[in-house]
């Protein structure tokens, strides 16, 4: 059985570029730890729409296509290319969201994050608005550790287009303060990207 992914393991099999058409879920086998599978380098630019775990897997399991650790507390990976829904909603055993979970996301518009998340780490929802994390739920309050890139307003290379906005409902206005001082902003001469802070 497999018991380590290279990085970037997949290259030259279905790198988005050139083979854009294409799609394939795939299944980690049950010896794979997840120090051992350069995660989740392996899963972003490519077009996997599912990760998979063999039962058997002591380390990793997954939530309908959506990679996490066996006890559901730390999210590794939304494939970017993740055709489960247009909307997740993370487990509420989540406590870490881990770098580059949600990385450059094609399809899923809605993220709903659970108040049990006590860390969400850099670049985890990082994508263009237009394609992925247009509206994000966010349960949690201000003691949550939220890195500046968590939810970084990222630009694909091929699309221009005018300005475009990531929504983040928030529950206190503590929140959205923590957030407007937290948060990184894109250069506008680079991208015309903005956040809109909503308490609810």
């Amino acid at each position: 059985s497999v018991t380590r992914l290279e990085y970037v393991a997949f290259d030259g099999i279905l790198f988005t570029q050139s083979n854009s058409n294409e799609r394939m879920s795939v299944t980690l086998p049950k010896n794979l730890a997840p120090e051992n599978a350069n995660l989740p380098s392996n899963f972003h630019w490519y077009n996997i729409t599912y990760l998979y775990v063999n039962p058997e897997n002591p380390y990793l399991a997954s939530d309908n296509g959506v990679l996490y650790n066996k006890d559901y507390t730390t999210a590794y990976v939304l494939p970017s290319d993740y055709l489960g829904s247009t909307s997740y909603s993370l487990k509420n055993t989540t406590k870490f969201i881990a770098a580059n979970f949600g990385f450059a996301q094609t399809r899923v518009s809605t993220v709903t994050i659970p108040e049990s998340v006590t860390s969400i780490d850099d670049r985890a929802f990082s994508s263009q608005p237009s394609y992925g994390y247009r509206n994000v739920y966010l349960n949690v309050d201000t003691s949550t550790n939220i890195s500046s890139g968590a939810f970084e307003l990222y630009r694909f290379y091929w699309d221009y287009s005018g300005t475009q906005v990531r929504n983040i409902y928030v529950k206190s206005q503590e929140l959205k303060t923590k957030l407007e001082n937290t948060l990184s902003k894109p250069d506008p001469n680079h991208f015309n990207a903005r956040y809109n802070i909503v308490v609810q």
